[in-house]
C-alpha cells in the first residue's frame, strides 16, 4: 500500500488489533506516565475493558473530535475511520515536533523518526499518541489505583 505512495505522503494504515470498542459507549481514559501511556475503554462485547499499553510514548491527547466531527480532523481525507486503532504514515504531527526540536537540537533532525504515530476515533473523542509500539489487553474487570497496577497487567 505506501509503497506506491510518493515519499512524504500521509496515509492511513488499520492496526492489527484484537480489541473492537464499543460504538456507543466507549468511555476511553488515559492513564500516562514518562515512559509509558495506557489507553482503556469499553469493549464491544460483553463487559470487557480493552487496555493498550503504547510504550515509550513522548506525547498523547485525548479530546476533540468525536465521531460526527471527525471528517473535520486533518487526517480524515487520508483514510482515518471510526471505532478501530490506525497508523498515520508520514505523520505531520511527528514531522512538526521534529522541526521543533531541531531549534535546540540543530544536529537531531529526524531524531524522532523511530516513533509512530497512533490515533483511535472513538464515539465522543479521539485519541493520539507517538509512541514505538503498543500491547493490548482484553479483561474483564478493572480495579486498579495506581499505574504501577497497569504495568503489572501487562508483566504478566
Amino acid at each position: 500500500m505506501t509503497s506506491r505512495l510518493p515519499d512524504g505522503a500521509v496515509s492511513i494504515e488499520r492496526v492489527d488489533s484484537t480489541l473492537l470498542c464499543d460504538a456507543g459507549v466507549t468511555s476511553p481514559v488515559v492513564f500516562a506516565g514518562e515512559r509509558n501511556t495506557y489507553l482503556k475503554f469499553n469493549l464491544a462485547s460483553d463487559d470487557d475493558i480493552g487496555i493498550i499499553r503504547f510504550e515509550h510514548c513522548i506525547v498523547s491527547k485525548l479530546g476533540y473530535p468525536n465521531d460526527e466531527a471527525l471528517p473535520g480532523h486533518s487526517l480524515y481525507q487520508f483514510g482515518l475511520t471510526h471505532y478501530e486503532l490506525q497508523l498515520v504514515i508520514n505523520s505531520p504531527w511527528l514531522r512538526e515536533l521534529n522541526l521543533a526540536n531541531e531549534i535546540s537540537f540543530p544536529e537531531s533532525l529526524g531524531h524522532l523518526d523511530g516513533y509512530k504515530h497512533f490515533i483511535f476515533p472513538f464515539h465522543d473523542s479521539t485519541f493520539e499518541c507517538l509512541a514505538d509500539s503498543f500491547q493490548e489487553r482484553k479483561v474483564a474487570h478493572l480495579n486498579f489505583a495506581t499505574i504501577q497496577e497497569l504495568k503489572h497487567l501487562f508483566e504478566n
